[in-house]
Order: structure tokens, then C-alpha cells, then sequence
């Protein structure tokens, strides 16, 4: 599809999901179609690699969120962050994890501290 490659080559993630929903429209009008097939993987890798980089950069986020609600914890005691670290470990339970995200962003220790 054109419109397709015209957005594949944008290079944004945005731009990817967006090829991706238009090729699964055109693969539903020609479902024998090998060009269709090849772009549709492209996309699909794209915005896989754009999810990841999103997901890395969150869990830095909330690695250095969970470090500070920790150390506050720990001066004044242990209940005064209970809730600031639930609500932290539920958005990292939230994302959709890769081992390549979590060793990247070492965020295991912080969350190991948490338990």
C-alpha cells in the first residue's frame, strides 16, 4: 500500500501503528499478497521497537520514583511510603514487560526492596 510506505517512512512510532491498522485493511481485501505481507511486517516491527523504547524510558521513571519513595520510607518509617510504593509497583505491573526492557533499566533491585 502506499499510504502505508509513505508512513513507514516517517520513522515514528505513531506513524507505524498507523501503517500497521491500514495494511490490516488492505490484507483484508487481498490476503494473497506477498508486498502487503512484507510491509505488514515492517510495520509490526517498527511499532514493536517504538513500544519498547516507550516502555524502557517508563520504567527509568519509575525506578527512580520507587528509589525515592524508598528512602523516604526508610527516614520516616516504614508506613509513611506504603501507599506512594503501591501505587508505584501497580504501573510497573501495568506495562507490558520484555526481559530486554527490565535487565536494560536494572529496576529489579527496587522493586525486590519493595516486598
Amino acid at each position: 500500500s502506499t499510504l502505508a510506505g509513505l508512513l513507514l517512512r516517517r520513522g515514528d512510532g505513531a506513524s507505524a501503528a498507523e501503517a500497521l491498522e491500514v495494511l490490516r485493511v488492505a490484507q483484508a481485501l487481498d490476503p494473497t499478497s506477498a508486498e502487503l505481507r512484507d510491509q505488514a511486517a515492517r510495520a509490526s516491527q517498527r511499532d514493536q521497537e517504538h513500544r519498547s523504547v516507550d516502555v524502557k524510558e517508563t520504567l527509568r521513571g519509575l525506578k527512580r520514583e520507587l528509589a525515592a519513595a524508598l528512602e523516604c520510607g526508610a527516614e520516616g518509617g516504614a508506613a509513611a511510603g506504603a501507599g506512594e510504593l503501591a501505587r508505584l509497583l501497580e504501573a510497573v505491573d501495568a506495562l507490558p514487560m520484555t526481559w530486554e526492557a527490565v535487565s536494560e533499566t536494572a529496576i529489579g533491585k527496587e522493586v525486590g526492596k519493595c516486598a
